[in-house]
């Protein structure tokens, strides 16, 4: 979960709290959501559900439910809670709350499956800061990987601080063998690496980078094609790799501490210029 500030979150509310974002598979990967986790709550009763879209101030869900449900909602005023539930990047934990949400209508999902609905929500009160953060970082992701995906992050100190990387040491595998090197750039798209020079011949082969987190567990690994080698000029001993991520297979943690460096550095350099 970014480490955002109450501007920051009031900004993602205010320019996005009416997109619609629909729960496809790519979508539930990035946001790392926990379906079983996912329910309705009206009263004592829990319904298991499926989020079929949701915006910061409400949401669409599929549920098999029967009429004794409907008349539960009824006599809550169609007040229900709607629980969100979504897996830490570090796999140990998870994020969930309620929503306070009013029921304002539903509509047979098909005609052949007579107990199972669409049920629109509307939120009745400010979502948690979780739900806006999550929603307006995936807003702002599908924005950044078309814009700036090829947008080269050069690795420093202060640049491995806010992405959280263990460090500039990094390993790469190819043809099954683990290759250590040296992180210069990183993008959404791929990376820039300095190697030494060995047996194999690096150009054109299929190679997959590997990150650690500064908590020491498994960032990513981004599988590649390596599309330029270069050689170093004074160290004959090593090389530059370029290598470009095969974009099917980016972990989608990989791609959330990329796009929370760029909404961070954006917001910084913007405050910085006033």
């Amino acid at each position: 979960m970014q480490d955002l500030s109450a501007y920051q979150i009031t900004s993602y509310y205010e320019r996005y709290k009416e997109v619609d974002i629909t729960f496809n598979k790519k979508v539930m990967e990035f946001m790392q959501v926990i379906p079983k986790e996912i329910y309705l709550k009206c009263k004592d009763y829990i319904y298991p559900c499926i989020i079929n879209s949701s915006s910061m101030i409400g949401a669409r869900i599929i549920a098999q439910v029967d009429m004794l449900f409907f008349n539960r909602v009824k006599t809550n005023n169609n007040i229900v809670h709607l629980r969100f539930a979504f897996q830490k990047g570090d796999s140990t934990g998870q994020i969930s709350f309620y929503v306070l949400s009013k029921m304002e209508q539903y509509t047979p999902f098909e005609s052949n499956k007579p107990d199972l609905y669409f049920i629109d929500l509307k939120y009745n009160q400010h979502p948690p800061n979780d739900l806006v953060i999550i929603l307006g970082t995936l807003i702002e992701a599908g924005s950044m990987i078309k814009k700036r995906k090829d947008e080269r992050i050069a690795i420093t100190p202060e640049s491995l601080r806010m992405l959280r990387i263990k460090g500039s040491q990094a390993i790469f595998i190819i043809e099954d063998t683990q290759q250590k090197c040296l992180l210069r750039d990183i993008s959404l798209s791929g990376a820039k690496v300095i190697t030494a020079r060995g047996k194999e011949e690096y150009l054109g082969k299929s190679v997959t980078l590997v990150l650690y987190s500064v908590e020491n567990y498994l960032l990513g690994k981004m599988p590649g094609i390596v599309k330029r080698c270069e050689e170093i000029k004074g160290h004959e001993g090593f090389l530059a790799l370029a290598i470009q991520y095969d974009e099917k297979n980016i972990p989608p943690e990989y791609s959330k501490r990329i796009i929370d460096y760029m909404s961070k550095r954006s917001f910084i350099d913007s405050e910085e210029k006033k």
